[in-house]
């Protein structure tokens, strides 16, 4: 029993210091994706984040003339699923922790942002 409370010690401790020694790597891992999506009434977003080492996370918003916000830790990818609202536009800010440089969308005053106008349906994949 002490044998191997001994070697989990170890490997838990390998663990740590190898997250101290690069400390870039571990924080990767743990990034957040956060999607942003404002607008005018009537717009619904659906989004399913995938995790490498967990089951897949789906979100789901309308909008009501406010800023809904999704973020997830860990996730390497996904999509989302949108339509745009009655009247107006529809802006979906992305960021990803884990890779700055990725944007589904174009730059825009170094905010990756998508509009999307009344009545726009589709989807994005990140």
């Amino acid at each position: 029993m002490h044998n191997r409370t001994a070697a989990a010690v170890i490997a838990i401790a390998s663990l740590v210091g190898a997250a101290f020694a690069n400390p870039a790597a571990a924080q990767s891992m743990n990034g957040l994706v956060i999607i942003k999506v404002s607008g005018d009434r009537g717009w619904k977003v659906e989004c399913t984040f995938e995790r490498p080492d967990d089951s897949p996370v789906k979100k789901r918003a309308r909008g009501n003339g406010d800023v809904k916000t999704f973020a997830v830790r860990g996730a390497s990818g996904g999509e989302c699923v949108y339509t745009g609202p009655r009247r107006g536009v529809m802006q979906v800010r992305f960021t990803d922790e884990n890779n700055e440089e990725k944007c589904p969308f174009s730059w825009v005053a170094d905010q990756c942002v998508g509009q999307f106008e009344a009545g726009a349906e589709g989807s994005f994949k990140f």
